[in-house]
């Protein structure tokens, strides 16, 4: 499945350390070690323990990136161990990709549960944490 990886750039200024904090949770010291030993920051496996916390998480990066707030972070994906980097558009695609899964399993439920009888009749009944 779908893991990303969140690297910090390794010219980071000072200044974008606290823009850094509010997003993710890392002392000063951390921070400054990921982005000069370009490690991942943040690493977040699709679908996995804490799953709603993280795509939060995912939105509020995406969102910090869209804005150029958080310009000093760089996204990856990993998938079967190849990392690629995305840009702002691709990594939205991807979220957006995950929300589509999530939207399918849903209806797949209702339609074994017999909540639903036909697909057209499918309506989310979870929060769209993609907006």
């Amino acid at each position: 499945m779908t893991t990303f990886a969140i690297h910090i750039k390794s010219s980071l200024p000072i200044s974008a350390i606290p823009k850094i904090k509010k997003v993710i949770d890392a002392s000063i010291g951390e921070i400054k070690d990921h982005a000069a030993n370009d490690t991942p920051v943040l690493t977040i496996e699709a679908f996995k323990t804490e799953w709603e916390d993280h795509r939060k998480k995912l939105v509020s990066l995406y969102k910090g990136l869209k804005s150029g707030e958080l310009s000093d972070l760089i996204v990856y994906e990993v998938y079967n161990n190849e990392k690629e980097q995305l840009d702002v558009a691709e990594f939205y695609n991807r979220l957006k990709f995950l929300r589509e899964i999530e939207l399918e399993t849903e209806m797949d439920v209702q339609l074994e549960t017999g909540d639903i009888e036909n697909p057209e009749d499918f309506e989310s009944v979870e929060e769209d944490w993609l907006r």
